[in-house]
C-alpha cells in the first residue's frame, strides 16, 4: 500500500486501507518478543502512508497514532538486543570480527553501517 500512495494521491480509501492494516497488526508487532527485521521496515512504510495522508488533509478517526509510535520505538529497541556492542564482542572467541556487528538466527554476519 505504501507504493500505491505514492501515485494516488487524495484517495482516501487506499490510506483508510493501509492504516487500518497497520492498526490490526500494532498489538502483534508490539508484544512480539522477537527481533525480526521485517517489524521496522512494515512500521516505517506503514509510517510514511500515515505521513503522506496527513500532508493530504485525510485524517483517521479510528487510529491510534500513539500506540503506532509507541510500537515504532519499542520495536526500534529490542533490533539493539542483535547488536553486538564492544563490550558484549569482547567476550567473543574473536572480539574484532564480532564487533560492531548483528547477530541472526542463522550463521551470517552483516556489518553494522557507520
Amino acid at each position: 500500500m505504501n507504493e500505491i500512495t505514492k501515485h494516488v494521491a487524495n484517495d482516501r480509501e487506499y490510506y483508510s486501507f493501509a492504516l487500518a492494516n497497520a492498526q490490526n497488526n500494532l498489538q502483534t508487532i508490539y508484544k512480539g518478543d522477537t527481533t525480526y527485521h521485517i517489524y521496522p521496515e512494515l512500521l516505517m512504510a506503514m509510517f510514511e502512508v500515515y505521513d503522506r495522508a496527513v500532508e493530504c488533509g485525510i485524517t483517521m478517526k479510528n487510529f491510534n497514532l500513539q500506540m503506532f509510535l509507541n510500537t515504532i520505538f519499542a520495536r526500534a529497541d529490542r533490533q539493539l538486543n542483535r547488536y553486538f556492542y564492544p563490550e558484549y564482542a569482547m567476550y567473543m572467541a574473536n572480539p574484532k570480527r564480532m564487533m560492531l556487528r548483528y547477530k541472526i538466527d542463522f550463521p551470517v554476519e552483516l556489518p553494522a553501517r557507520g
